[in-house]
């Protein structure tokens, strides 16, 4: 059943996109306690390009603000924490912020 899936889905490694830095954010903070406008538990990583990228709705935290994070890394786990009512449930919320998009019209 849809239960015993999202279940097994709970806990999944969450690995870093590319290298960086983890930093807080300068309105939510470290995001390893959980209270904010409803990312729950969060990673937020600076990138060398200038990028940043958000994992949040974490289950558990591996890493530290201050520490440097390889490719390929695991930073942490999915979880449901934040805002993850109803149909939502357990996932990834994954952010690229910084970036430009490759399909924007010119």
């Amino acid at each position: 059943d849809g239960h015993a899936r999202e279940d097994r889905r709970h806990g999944s490694a969450v690995v870093a996109a590319a290298a960086g830095t983890v930093i807080s954010d300068p309105n939510l903070g470290s995001g390893a306690s959980g209270w904010n406008v409803g990312f729950g538990k969060f990673i937020f990583i600076k990138h060398a390009n200038g990028t940043k990228t958000r994992y949040a709705h974490l289950s558990q935290i591996f890493v530290a603000v201050g520490e440097n994070v390889e490719q390929g890394q695991q930073i942490g786990k999915i979880g449901n924490t934040g805002h993850v009512e109803g149909a939502t449930g357990c996932h990834l919320h994954f952010e690229v912020l910084g970036g430009s998009n490759p399909f924007a019209r010119r």
